[in-house]
């Protein structure tokens, strides 16, 4: 390859790589700073803070532990800088100042979900070589540097992100043990790569299917028992998930009690969202999201691309993607982002097809044409991504609420809430609001809540004249373990009720909707939809307000609020 050529190829990426970053940090403050506003990321921030007491066990093993640790280990320089200059005294010092402010704690951790959605663009630049097409590579780095669902998982600090970053990785391992040459230590390092995959997200650990499709024939290529290196790089890979996440062990309690909740969860209809039983499928529901992420055109070629990646000794990619959606198809509530690590593979499957097409054709000028269609094809998608953008980077009406209250609300007034919407957090709380959380916590069944209820009354203690006023004496009327009075609720003065839009996370019930019509008067609304606009589809299982589709019928993001303040009684 000449030198031009090869300059040619790096500026390409580059130029990919500069998309795809400004794509990904467009909106990457959304919500802040409140936190629960993008639902999940508490639970990766959070622990990887708590760490730093010494516990390393979890308690609560949604998740495996591998990222966590990640984040731990990338945030300690700024823990020990803080420590050396006197800011922090010690973790609960951390804890406080990311309870005053999470914003900087928050957007360290997006950022790196932002670079690692940058770097599977660069992956898969190699993929396509690795399958003997640049072009083929580049069109579908390309297309998933633009497309919605990498766009908006990129933006956010849940396990996702690196999940479909370290599949693509361990995809590219797991190639390379077929090239030439390739010599046990290649076998060694996708094994580890795998291993570490699972250990970021349970269904992660579905690269193994592939890798050991590799292996086996790697095995037979080199003269070797295909079935002692099948379990060998099986036991490989389940000892490395279990040194990443090593409480799986030692926790066995209470990793399978997560564990098998989860698992429950996903198998069946939980009753608070009945509206499960009702939904298609899990592979309905795949192909809908990522129909809904990619576009219809984008999906369609990159399931035929799925055969072509195949035949160009890309098998381990397809099968890994046919594994993945068989595997999540079993469930049923099932969240958008879990279709993520089907996006570059179906990205790259388009790439090659328009690249065998156009070559079968005799197409002049290639690389120019491809991108034209490429262009075409993400058209959609790309629609999407900067519709996206725009609303992430605007306030959201949860933070219009906060600031309404603290600017119209008296000090002590009862603010009573629906269901947890993701702002609960945010707004100071009196002490008695503050004291009953704190009682149902430290008497929850689970001991992740449990521990939870320790770290608040430490914090308590040693911070006793936060927050700031005004306080509020919240109380939220669902979501175990919290405990709704009315009685409490209904005595105070200035009384105010906060109502969200109605889907599965967030309806009102009936005898809140009677009290609201009985005894409200509407004192503050805000409504994102734009009047005449058509409805926008959402994930319903996810309490995140950004839609899936229709995303330009929204002037911002957020559910529908409206605050009636109640009057008492007889007046």
């Amino acid at each position: 390859m000449s030198e031009n050529r090869v300059w040619h190829r790096r500026v390409g990426v580059a130029l990919l790589l500069m998309l795809a970053a400004g794509l990904r940090i467009w909106g990457l403050d959304f919500g802040l700073p409140i936190l629960g506003i993008r639902p999940d990321e508490e639970k990766v921030i959070l622990p990887a803070l708590t760490f730093f007491s010494g516990d390393y066990n979890p308690h609560l093993f949604n998740y495996p532990t591998f990222y966590l640790y990640l984040l731990h280990i990338a945030l300690a320089p700024a823990y020990l800088i803080g420590r050396l200059g006197g800011h922090f005294g010690d973790w609960l010092d951390l804890l406080h100042d990311f309870r005053v402010d999470p914003t900087p704690y928050v957007l360290f951790a997006r950022s790196i979900s932002a670079a690692l959605s940058v770097a599977c663009v660069w992956l898969i630049v190699r993929l396509g070589r690795r399958l003997g097409t640049t072009l083929g590579g580049f069109v579908g780095a390309g297309l998933f540097a633009v497309s919605q669902l990498p766009v908006r998982e990129a933006h956010f600090a849940t396990v996702d992100g690196p999940q479909a970053f370290f599949v693509l990785l361990s995809l590219l391992l797991g190639m390379r043990i077929l090239q030439p040459k390739a010599r046990t230590r290649e076998v060694l390092r996708a094994s580890i790569v795998a291993g570490l995959t699972a250990s970021v997200k349970y269904t992660g650990g579905i690269v193994v299917v592939p890798l050991l499709f590799v292996v086996a024939r790697w095995a037979r290529g080199q003269g070797r028992s295909p079935g002692r290196w099948i379990l060998g790089t099986g036991a490989l890979s389940v000892g490395v998930f279990a040194l990443a996440s090593p409480f799986v062990v030692l926790d066995p309690g209470g990793f399978w009690e997560s564990f098998s909740r989860i698992v429950g969860y996903y198998g069946t209809a939980p009753e608070e969202l009945a509206a499960v039983s009702a939904r298609p499928s899990g592979w309905a529901q795949l192909v809908g999201y990522l129909s809904d992420g990619l576009g219809l055109p984008l999906l369609i070629l990159g399931g035929l691309g799925l055969l072509e990646c195949a035949r160009r000794g890309g098998g381990a990619i397809t099968i890994f993607a046919i594994s993945y959606f068989v595997l999540l198809g079993v469930g049923r509530a099932l969240f958008s982002r879990y279709s993520l690590p089907l996006a570059a593979p179906l990205c790259l499957g388009a790439g090659l097809v328009i690249e065998r097409t156009l070559r079968s054709l005799r197409v002049p000028g290639r690389a120019w044409v491809a991108g034209v269609l490429a262009l075409l094809v993400a058209w959609p998608t790309i629609l999407d991504s900067v519709h996206f953008d725009r609303l992430s980077a605007r306030p959201e009406t949860r933070n219009r609420l906060v600031t309404w209250i603290q600017d119209e609300i008296p000090a002590d007034a009862t603010l009573i809430f629906n269901v947890p919407i993701g702002l609960i957090g945010s707004l100071p709380r009196t002490m008695a609001a503050e004291h009953t959380t704190l009682e149902d916590l430290l008497a929850a069944p689970h001991e992740y809540l449990r521990k939870r209820g320790e770290m608040l009354t430490a914090l308590r203690e040693r911070f006793p004249d936060w927050p700031p006023v005004p306080r509020y004496d919240v109380i939220e009327t669902g979501s175990p373990p919290f405990r709704f009075d009315a009685q409490r609720a209904l005595s105070g003065t200035d009384v105010y009720l906060i109502i969200a839009d109605r889907t599965p996370w967030a309806a009102a019930t009936p005898v809140l909707e009677k009290l609201a019509m009985r005894q409200g008067e509407i004192a503050w609304e805000r409504d994102p939809k734009r009047v005449g606009g058509s409805a926008p589809r959402y994930d319903e299982l996810d309490a995140f307000y950004i839609p899936l589709k229709g995303l330009e019928e929204l002037s911002e993001a957020g559910p529908k609020l409206t605050v009636y303040r109640l009057r008492r009684s007889g007046k």
